[in-house]
C-alpha cells in the first residue's frame, strides 16, 4: 500500500509573473466635500476609511469647512477596486448639511 504525497506547498517558478500580469498601478481617489457642521476631528473617518478593503493608506485635511479625503487603493485587473462611497458615512462621523461634493480618481506616473 502507497502512502499518497502531501498537497504540494510550494508555488511554482512562474508565480510571481502571474501576480505582476494581473496587478494594476495603484489607484489614488479624493473628495473634497464642504459642510455646515464639522465633528472636532477628522480621526474616526481616516481610521474608518483605512479599515476598508483594499486601501493602503488614506489622508484627511481640513481647510474652513471643506475636508478633503485622498486614499490609495491597490488593485487586481481581475476585479473593479470597491470605492467607497463616503457620502452614506458623512452623518454618522458628525459630518453634516453638505455643501458641495467633489471626486476624482486617478494613477500616479
Amino acid at each position: 500500500m502507497t502512502t499518497p504525497s502531501p498537497p504540494a506547498t510550494d508555488r511554482p517558478p512562474w508565480w510571481p509573473w502571474i501576480i505582476l500580469a494581473l496587478s494594476e498601478p495603484p489607484a489614488v481617489y479624493a473628495v473634497s466635500a464642504g459642510f455646515e457642521e464639522l465633528p472636532p476631528d477628522d480621526n474616526a473617518i481616516k481610521a474608518w476609511l483605512e479599515g476598508q478593503p483594499g486601501i493602503d493608506r488614506a489622508f484627511v485635511d481640513r481647510k474652513d469647512k471643506t475636508v478633503s479625503f485622498v486614499w490609495v487603493h491597490a488593485g487586481m485587473s481581475l476585479r473593479e477596486p470597491v470605492t467607497p462611497d463616503l457620502r452614506p458615512v458623512f452623518a454618522h462621523f458628525g459630518y453634516r448639511g453638505m455643501t458641495n461634493y467633489q471626486e476624482s480618481k486617478g494613477y500616479p506616473e
